[in-house]
């Protein structure tokens, strides 16, 4: 159900808008949690050990894009306040189209420097038969992660929170029983893990999808005419591309004191990962009221609502 921020009280709506988008972010969090557990316990400390180090490497080449994401759903959540049905269309067949490419183009990429980047990191010798090959798997997964936060993000910038939990949610199960399929049933280990999350990652952004294909006509993609409009992509491009330079350089922090880490050996690897999971976990309350101002904020702002946005920041705040 789509839902305007443009009207009622303000905290009851930041706080409803959030808890989805906090939840979401939990699910997020629980595939490589999952596939770290259910290694670690039944293939071993070095393949837990490679789960945790490979996921800061995925995750600094991914986390640029999903910023292009989220500059996506500030435009949409501009043009949904101020009811422009058609930019909105325009604006998602131009992020799905820079999706697609820009995903197809890091898969292959990210295969081929997966084991330069394994040496760079300087991830121990007992540990990189194991590193490599999820890597490798997991890369093979970047066009459904891109379209997952393109899509949700959309959904939310129209005022759908709850949708990407959904499916979040059932991805999430999913991936869960293929990590237990694959990994304890058949024997795959780290490629099972891996396997496992690219499907369940492609489940949930072939809902989002069909979210956006198939419902409400507002976000309807209903024509494969303009599959690129170059004014909107500038649009995305300003508002995204710093969003997505900021999230990275706070990885690549993650990434480089991973490296040091990685010296101490297999233990340590293991033991700070573990930690720093939780501590992740800790900061996706602060994480979901920022998505939820910001798409209060683009949604008055397109509405021409400037002291709800004032009150809304400091409500946030």
């Amino acid at each position: 159900m789509n839902k305007s921020l443009t009207e009622g009280i303000i905290w009851k709506q930041l706080l409803f808008f959030a808890l989805p988008i906090f939840f979401s972010s939990i699910f997020q969090h629980i595939y490589n949690i999952v596939d770290s557990a259910i290694v670690g316990q039944y293939v071993g400390t070095a393949a837990f050990a490679a789960i945790s180090s490979a996921g800061y490497i995925v995750c600094i080449v991914i986390t640029f894009f999903v910023g292009i994401s989220t500059g996506t759903g500030i435009i949409v959540s501009h043009f949904y306040g101020a009811n422009d049905s058609e930019s909105i269309h325009k604006a998602i067949r131009t992020t799905v189209t820079l999706s697609l490419a820009a995903g197809l183009i890091l898969t292959l990429i990210g295969i081929w420097i997966s084991p330069n980047i394994v040496h760079w990191t300087k991830t121990p010798e007992e540990v990189v038969p194991y590193s490599i090959p999820y890597i490798k798997i997991y890369f093979l997964g970047t066009v459904p992660v891109l379209l997952y936060n393109l899509g949700s993000g959309v959904l939310r910038a129209c005022g759908d929170s709850k949708k990407p939990l959904y499916f979040l949610i059932m991805s999430s199960v999913l991936n869960v029983l293929l990590d237990i399929l694959f990994v304890v049933s058949f024997k795959w280990g780290v490629e099972g893990a891996a396997l496992a999350t690219i499907i369940s990652q492609s489940f949930s952004a072939f809902l989002v999808l069909g979210a956006l294909i198939f419902r409400k006509p507002v976000y309807k993609v209903d024509s494969i005419r303009s599959l690129f409009d170059i004014s909107i992509f500038k649009k995305i491009l300003i508002v995204g591309v710093p969003v997505g330079l900021q999230s990275t350089i706070g990885i690549l922090g993650h990434l480089i004191m991973n490296t040091k880490t990685n010296e101490l050996g297999m233990a340590a690897i293991a033991s700070v990962n573990a930690v720093g999971k939780i501590n992740n976990i800790a900061w996706l309350s602060v994480t979901a009221i920022g998505h939820a101002t910001v798409t209060f904020v683009g949604q008055n702002i397109g509405a021409g609502k400037g002291s709800r946005v004032d009150t809304g920041v400091k409500t946030a705040l």
